[in-house]
């Protein structure tokens, strides 16, 4: 169903996963249609973590761990949101990004 937000949203992440897709160029459409989602279904905790792991990609360590804690908010089992925020504390602390 193309009116629902999350399949938008699935859509979205589909592309952007799909291992022949050019990350670099389609990041940011694909924050910004996941986002919309999260605003009509702020518990997606899916959404906020896909969310996450493009910001990663991007580079942006720290937008990536609030979608990471948002996805636990939204999830408090979300064990793939906890390893991320894991492994971010962890490079932090070995000096190997930068301090939030």
């Amino acid at each position: 169903n193309p009116a629902e937000p999350e399949y938008r949203a699935y859509v979205a992440w589909a592309r952007w996963a799909d291992p022949a897709s050019r990350r670099d160029v389609i990041s940011r459409e694909t924050i910004r249609l996941i986002s919309e989602t999260l605003k009509d279904r702020p518990v997606f905790a899916l959404g906020h973590h896909w969310v996450g792991l493009v910001n990663k990609h991007l580079g942006d360590v720290d937008a990536a761990e609030r979608s990471f804690r948002a996805a636990i908010a939204a999830d408090k089992d979300f064990i793939d949101a906890e390893r991320e925020i894991r492994l971010i504390q962890m490079r932090r602390s070995k000096g190997q990004l930068p301090a939030a």
